[in-house]
């Protein structure tokens, strides 16, 4: 496997973990939103029904978004995996811009909703390219559907009971489209400029947790080795001991043994002076016998 095939591999393992770690934050935000809006249509909101089913349907899709990038995402090439799943999030931007037009909140600042879903892509997508086709089609989109109201192409409902259309007056339309637009570049190639940063942070902080990580192994082959060689040198010496204590419990026995022998001897040589020096004296005893004999023998004469 070359480098680039490893690179790439690697890339498809952090995309896929990047929409994963988004799903485990969408799927409770989508939830939240569901249970407040059918807490406002109780209370009497005039929000339209057709609202809670786009949320209900954007809540499935994630649900299923999530369960197939799951099963199917690690056998995809991670060009497809990226197409699918920024269909997948074009999808969900057209389904928000139905959503805060139903909301009517494409003139109350709706834009930040997809300001917060923008920033989401950056850290989702490893590839600065597809945030930014988010964000075209968000811009875009925020405008075609903005138009229509100001244009009385498509009604819009009064939620909140204000009395007035401020997307209607033309002074409000072209602030409120300039600014959000506006807003959405900054933010587009801000969050582009912060992306790489921070991308360029975690592959620094990669490199040096790999480094790290090969010290490590190298710091416990080490270890094992020398660990390895200590125990050898621990049985070394205990086989050492072990056979200079055979020595010497053989020494030992050796030395208990001559000790025997030297004794006996010294007995044996106790007894032979004994018996020597009692022959001597009935040596000395016998010859004055003999001298007594003989001086008997001459005066008998």
């Amino acid at each position: 496997m070359n480098e680039n095939s490893i690179s790439e591999k690697k890339e498809l393992e952090e995309l896929l973990d990047n929409i994963y770690k988004n799903n485990r934050i969408r799927i409770p935000v989508f939830s939240v939103f569901l249970i407040i809006c059918l807490i406002l249509i109780w209370i009497g909101a005039a929000i339209p029904r057709l609202a809670i089913w786009i949320l209900a349907v954007i809540l499935i899709l994630t649900l299923f978004y999530g369960y197939y990038f799951k099963k199917v995402g690690p056998k995809l090439k991670l060009s497809r995996l990226s197409a699918s799943y920024l269909i997948t999030q074009i999808v969900e931007i057209i389904l928000l811009l139905a959503l805060l037009h139903f909301w009517g909140a494409i003139s109350m600042g709706g834009m930040v909703v997809f300001m917060v879903y923008l920033i989401f892509g950056y850290f989702a997508f490893t590839r600065a390219v597809y945030p930014r086709i988010m964000a075209l089609v968000i811009a875009l989109g925020y405008f075609f559907v903005a138009l229509l109201e100001h244009l009385g192409i498509i009604s819009v409902v009064d939620v909140y009971g204000l009395g007035i259309n401020l997307i209607k007056i033309p002074s409000a339309f072209y602030t409120n489209v300039i600014f959000m637009v506006g807003l959405l570049i900054v933010l587009a190639v801000y969050g582009d400029i912060f992306s790489k940063k921070v991308r360029e942070s975690i592959k620094i902080l990669t490199k040096n947790e790999r480094e790290l990580t090969e010290v490590k192994k190298s710091l416990e082959k080490k270890v094992r080795s020398r660990t390895k060689e200590l125990e050898e040198l621990t049985k070394s010496l205990e086989l050492k001991v072990k056979e200079r204590t055979k020595e010497i419990e053989k020494k030992g026995r050796e030395l208990e043994e001559n000790t025997k022998r030297l004794q006996e001897k010294i007995v044996e040589m106790e007894r032979f002076q004994e018996l020597s020096v009692g022959r001597e004296i009935k040596m000395t005893e016998l010859k004055r016998e003999v001298e007594k004999l003989k001086e008997q023998l001459k005066n008998s004469k």
